[in-house]
Protein backbone atom coordinates (compact mmCIF):
# COMPACT_ATOMS: atom_id res chain seq x y z
CA UNK A 1 0.00 0.00 0.00
CA UNK A 2 2.88 2.29 0.20
CA UNK A 3 3.41 2.21 -3.34
CA UNK A 4 0.31 3.42 -4.15
CA UNK A 5 -0.64 7.07 -4.48
CA UNK A 6 -3.22 8.72 -2.35
CA UNK A 7 -5.92 9.59 -4.65
CA UNK A 8 -6.20 5.75 -5.79
CA UNK A 9 -6.22 4.60 -2.34
CA UNK A 10 -9.27 6.56 -1.25
CA UNK A 11 -11.25 4.73 -4.32
CA UNK A 12 -10.60 1.58 -1.76
CA UNK A 13 -13.43 0.91 0.93
CA UNK A 14 -11.18 -1.74 2.75
CA UNK A 15 -7.40 -1.69 2.74
CA UNK A 16 -5.41 -4.31 3.66
CA UNK A 17 -1.76 -5.42 3.46
CA UNK A 18 -0.58 -9.27 3.63
CA UNK A 19 2.53 -10.23 3.88
CA UNK A 20 4.27 -13.19 3.40
CA UNK A 21 4.26 -16.47 5.76
CA UNK A 22 6.78 -16.48 8.22
CA UNK A 23 8.97 -18.99 9.71
CA UNK A 24 6.36 -20.83 11.98
CA UNK A 25 3.16 -20.02 9.24
CA UNK A 26 5.47 -21.47 6.70
CA UNK A 27 6.31 -24.72 9.07
CA UNK A 28 2.34 -25.44 9.71
CA UNK A 29 1.63 -25.54 6.67
CA UNK A 30 4.50 -27.08 5.11
CA UNK A 31 3.79 -30.06 7.48
CA UNK A 32 -0.05 -30.04 6.64
CA UNK A 33 0.94 -30.11 3.26
CA UNK A 34 3.33 -32.90 4.12
CA UNK A 35 0.88 -34.94 5.88
CA UNK A 36 -1.69 -35.00 3.43
CA UNK A 37 0.95 -36.89 0.92
CA UNK A 38 1.51 -39.48 3.77
CA UNK A 39 4.79 -38.52 4.55
CA UNK A 40 5.32 -38.70 8.47
CA UNK A 41 7.02 -36.24 10.65
CA UNK A 42 10.06 -38.10 11.13
CA UNK A 43 10.57 -37.36 7.03
CA UNK A 44 9.84 -34.05 6.90
CA UNK A 45 11.90 -32.70 9.99
CA UNK A 46 15.23 -32.58 8.07
CA UNK A 47 13.87 -29.52 5.91
CA UNK A 48 13.13 -27.18 8.62
CA UNK A 49 16.36 -25.14 7.84
CA UNK A 50 15.56 -25.40 3.68
CA UNK A 51 12.32 -23.88 4.45
CA UNK A 52 13.00 -21.31 6.91
CA UNK A 53 15.50 -19.76 3.86
CA UNK A 54 12.19 -19.24 1.49
CA UNK A 55 11.36 -15.58 2.56
CA UNK A 56 8.40 -15.32 -0.43
CA UNK A 57 6.01 -18.16 0.50
CA UNK A 58 2.26 -17.50 0.78
CA UNK A 59 -0.50 -19.54 1.29
CA UNK A 60 -1.59 -19.96 -2.11
CA UNK A 61 2.04 -21.35 -2.91
CA UNK A 62 1.32 -24.49 -0.81
CA UNK A 63 -2.91 -24.48 -2.15
CA UNK A 64 -0.98 -24.96 -5.47
CA UNK A 65 0.89 -27.50 -4.81
CA UNK A 66 -1.80 -29.36 -2.77
CA UNK A 67 -4.03 -28.92 -6.09
CA UNK A 68 -1.60 -30.18 -8.11
CA UNK A 69 -1.31 -33.22 -6.11
CA UNK A 70 -4.20 -34.38 -6.46
CA UNK A 71 -3.07 -35.52 -10.05
CA UNK A 72 0.32 -36.70 -9.23
CA UNK A 73 1.49 -37.19 -6.08
CA UNK A 74 4.59 -36.23 -4.69
CA UNK A 75 7.23 -39.06 -4.84
CA UNK A 76 9.32 -37.63 -1.83
CA UNK A 77 9.67 -34.69 0.85
CA UNK A 78 11.79 -32.89 -0.93
CA UNK A 79 9.86 -32.44 -4.42
CA UNK A 80 7.51 -30.50 -2.12
CA UNK A 81 10.67 -28.37 -0.95
CA UNK A 82 11.84 -28.05 -4.32
CA UNK A 83 8.33 -27.15 -5.85
CA UNK A 84 7.90 -24.36 -2.91
CA UNK A 85 10.89 -23.18 -3.66
CA UNK A 86 10.14 -23.06 -7.73
CA UNK A 87 6.83 -21.32 -7.13
CA UNK A 88 9.42 -18.52 -4.89
CA UNK A 89 11.24 -18.07 -7.36
CA UNK A 90 9.02 -17.26 -10.04
CA UNK A 91 8.04 -14.41 -7.96
CA UNK A 92 11.56 -12.79 -8.83
CA UNK A 93 14.18 -10.61 -6.78
CA UNK A 94 12.00 -7.68 -7.08
CA UNK A 95 9.92 -8.55 -4.53
CA UNK A 96 9.12 -5.97 -1.74
CA UNK A 97 8.28 -8.46 1.01
CA UNK A 98 4.53 -7.66 0.53
CA UNK A 99 1.60 -8.82 -1.46
CA UNK A 100 -0.97 -6.46 -2.92
CA UNK A 101 -1.48 -3.61 -5.40
CA UNK A 102 1.64 -2.06 -6.23
CA UNK A 103 2.13 0.95 -8.52
CA UNK A 104 3.84 0.56 -11.63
Amino acid sequence: MDNLDTASLRRFDLKMKFDYLNEKQAWKMFTQLARSQGYKAAKYRAYISELKSMRQLAPGDFALLARQYRFTKSYDVAQIINDLNNEMLLKGEQSSGSIGFLRT
